[in-house]
């Protein structure tokens, strides 16, 4: 299970998470209407080098954490503005605002719930 981010010709991105791949580099990913296209795996900093990123959002149903960690160097080397989904485990509340300060320790956190239920709770991760 996944989310296709991009389809290019024969290939499509997805997020997914990490045991789902279980460290594969490439897969056949099978679509709604049952067709089946190529896969590459690569890490959000690979697949955004060079490019200039101002502000990352995701809510990726749980794949947060192995998103974060591939883009580790983008969001060092770019300082992006985050705004983090840490609703789809219970230890993502407190594991994922851990990680982003790890990732840039000068950012301000901020944790905001936008739904009277546990849905929708987003750490935002902000340059000083």
């Amino acid at each position: 299970s996944g989310v296709i981010y991009k389809k290019d010709g024969e290939y499509a991105y997805i997020v997914t998470n990490t045991h789902v791949i279980n460290g594969a580099k490439k897969v056949d990913i099978r679509l709604a209407d049952g067709t089946k296209v190529p896969g590459e795996i690569v890490r959000l900093s690979d697949h955004l080098k060079g490019e200039h990123v101002s502000f990352i959002k995701m809510d990726i149903e749980g794949a947060e954490k192995s998103a974060l960690i591939g883009g580790a160097d983008l969001i060092r080397r770019e300082q992006p503005k985050l705004a983090i989904c840490v609703y789809h485990r219970i230890s993502d509340l407190w594991e994922l605002p851990l990680l982003m300060h790890k990732l840039e320790p000068e950012y301000k956190l901020y944790l905001r719930h936008h739904t009277p239920v546990y849905q929708e709770t987003v750490c935002y991760s902000l340059p000083r």
